[in-house]
Protein backbone atom coordinates (compact mmCIF):
# COMPACT_ATOMS: atom_id res chain seq x y z
CA UNK A 1 0.00 0.00 0.00
CA UNK A 2 1.05 3.08 -1.23
CA UNK A 3 1.31 5.99 2.18
CA UNK A 4 1.31 9.88 1.31
CA UNK A 5 2.26 11.89 4.53
CA UNK A 6 1.53 15.42 4.31
CA UNK A 7 2.32 17.99 6.92
CA UNK A 8 -0.72 19.52 8.37
CA UNK A 9 -1.23 23.46 7.88
CA UNK A 10 -4.42 23.62 9.35
CA UNK A 11 -8.21 23.04 9.02
CA UNK A 12 -7.92 23.82 5.12
CA UNK A 13 -5.74 21.20 4.45
CA UNK A 14 -8.14 19.43 6.49
CA UNK A 15 -11.14 19.49 3.95
CA UNK A 16 -9.04 19.21 1.02
CA UNK A 17 -7.77 15.59 2.28
CA UNK A 18 -11.40 14.55 3.97
CA UNK A 19 -12.80 15.17 0.10
CA UNK A 20 -10.32 13.44 -1.36
CA UNK A 21 -10.19 10.51 0.56
CA UNK A 22 -14.11 10.36 0.56
CA UNK A 23 -13.73 10.64 -3.34
CA UNK A 24 -11.40 7.28 -3.28
CA UNK A 25 -11.81 5.62 -0.44
CA UNK A 26 -13.71 1.93 -0.88
CA UNK A 27 -13.31 -1.09 -1.27
CA UNK A 28 -10.47 -2.62 -3.13
CA UNK A 29 -11.96 -6.76 -3.04
CA UNK A 30 -14.33 -7.24 -6.27
CA UNK A 31 -16.62 -10.65 -6.01
CA UNK A 32 -13.81 -12.42 -7.82
CA UNK A 33 -11.20 -11.36 -5.19
CA UNK A 34 -9.97 -14.49 -3.40
CA UNK A 35 -10.33 -14.90 0.22
CA UNK A 36 -11.60 -11.44 0.95
CA UNK A 37 -15.48 -13.03 0.81
CA UNK A 38 -16.90 -15.36 3.81
CA UNK A 39 -20.71 -16.94 2.87
CA UNK A 40 -21.02 -13.93 0.27
CA UNK A 41 -20.68 -11.56 2.79
CA UNK A 42 -17.28 -9.32 2.13
CA UNK A 43 -14.48 -9.67 5.18
CA UNK A 44 -13.45 -6.89 7.39
CA UNK A 45 -10.46 -7.12 9.63
CA UNK A 46 -10.11 -4.22 12.07
CA UNK A 47 -6.53 -4.46 13.85
CA UNK A 48 -6.73 -2.42 17.28
CA UNK A 49 -3.22 -3.04 18.02
CA UNK A 50 -1.87 -0.70 20.44
CA UNK A 51 2.06 -0.01 21.80
CA UNK A 52 2.84 1.86 24.57
CA UNK A 53 7.03 2.27 24.12
CA UNK A 54 9.09 2.19 27.67
CA UNK A 55 9.49 5.28 29.78
CA UNK A 56 12.66 6.49 29.96
CA UNK A 57 14.70 9.33 31.77
CA UNK A 58 15.51 12.01 29.29
CA UNK A 59 19.15 12.01 28.23
CA UNK A 60 21.48 14.75 29.98
CA UNK A 61 21.42 18.17 28.16
CA UNK A 62 24.66 19.41 27.49
CA UNK A 63 25.59 22.81 29.20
Amino acid sequence: MNRVVVPSAGPAREDVLETVFRQVAGPLATPGTPGAWWRGLRLLALDGTQASPARRPAPPVAA
